[in-house]
């Protein structure tokens, strides 16, 4: 039965308190409570990006140590931290942010869905700069727990102590509103839901907006095949599910191809929230309230996004020639996603 295996994600700037947290993790490390990988075990000579990719895809856990720096990393930005969150999308990977030195890791999107230790915004140096054994103690304590949960390498992991429920696969419910003959899917199965989503940062604000208002019923998302729409609609209702949603939700993949849409928009009722995807705006919603219509076109992802989205697909390049490849192929997640794979 092979041990969990925990990743350590850090600025070279960052070296010394890499090697402090190092020392509470080597104690479980050695009673075999878990194994921990850091950049330090390459050797001369390895190709250090491979390495680093395949101690990514092997780890369990993984522990980013938040500055600046970090932040400020084109590596950790570009490589390292996308690739992580496929792999606790994909695979369940608890990912544990720990805030090293004060920085505006609010505004970063990533970061402000997932918990940060030590908690209450405190950071490491600052509130534990006489202290901070106290603070990596904590750390590798809460790891410890999630790691002895664990009875395999694959196994599902228990959350961690002082933080929101990770699940080690996720878990596709029906979705609500689901009378017999009615349209709504599991969304594990909708046409192109296993596209990662990137760029995508202000559509779901405006999703996360509409919901918390509550007076729009009906979001319509429309825009050409393969743009991002079902892959958009899934991730907010991943996160909005994780929140705790008390309203019912109703998906309508490829709307336009619905027979008697109008009827079964007309069964939403007064709380009712309903997200239609279409590659043509839907005539059917003029003839509704409009103040309960909201509609979005999604237009192509960024040059940077179609970047990122082929770097964790495994294509290599540099930033230049990442991003001309997704201007050429119109910044369409699914012609990047073909492109990756051939």
């Amino acid at each position: 039965m092979s041990k969990p295996t925990v990743f350590l994600s850090y600025s070279h700037k960052d070296e010394d308190w890499k090697t402090k947290l190092r020392s509470h993790l080597k104690v479980l490390e050695n009673v075999g409570t878990f194994v921990v990988w850091d950049d330090r075990k390459i050797d001369a000579g390895d190709t250090w990006y491979d390495e680093i990719r395949a101690a990514m895809d092997g780890a369990d856990a993984a522990v980013c140590l938040i500055s600046s720096d970090y932040l400020a990393s084109d590596f950790c930005v570009k490589e390292e931290i996308p690739y992580l969150l496929k792999r606790r999308g994909e695979k369940g990977m608890l990912m544990l942010p720990v805030l090293l030195r004060p920085c505006p890791w609010k505004y970063v999107p990533w970061l402000s869905a997932i918990q940060m230790l030590p908690r209450d915004g405190k950071a490491v140096t600052v509130d534990f700069a006489t202290t901070w054994d106290v603070a990596f103690d904590q750390i590798a304590e809460s790891i410890a727990e999630w790691a002895q949960t664990s009875s395999s390498h694959d196994a599902e992991r228990s959350p961690v102590r002082g933080l929101p429920e990770m699940e080690a696969a996720t878990v596709y419910r029906p979705l609500p509103m689901s009378p017999p003959g009615s349209f709504d899917l599991e969304i594990a199965i909708l046409p192109g839901a296993g596209i990662d989503l990137f760029g995508r940062d202000a559509e779901l604000s405006w999703l996360d907006e509409l919901w918390e208002k509550g007076t729009v019923r009906i979001v319509s998302l429309t825009g050409p095949a393969g743009i991002g729409k079902t892959a958009l609609a899934k991730a907010w209702l991943e996160r909005t599910e994780k929140d705790g949603q008390e309203r019912p939700i109703r998906i309508l993949d490829d709307a336009g191809s619905q027979p008697n849409l109008a009827a079964e928009l007309a069964q939403l009722g007064d709380r009712g929230f309903c997200i239609l995807t279409s590659r043509e705006p839907l005539t059917e919603l003029d003839r509704l309230p409009q103040d309960r219509v909201a509609r979005k076109e999604l237009g192509p992802l960024a040059p940077s996004a179609g970047r990122a989205l082929l770097r964790v697909a495994g294509v290599r390049g540099t930033d230049a020639e990442l991003e001309e490849i997704s201007r050429q192929l119109g910044g369409v997640p699914l012609a990047l996603v073909l492109r990756a794979g051939g």
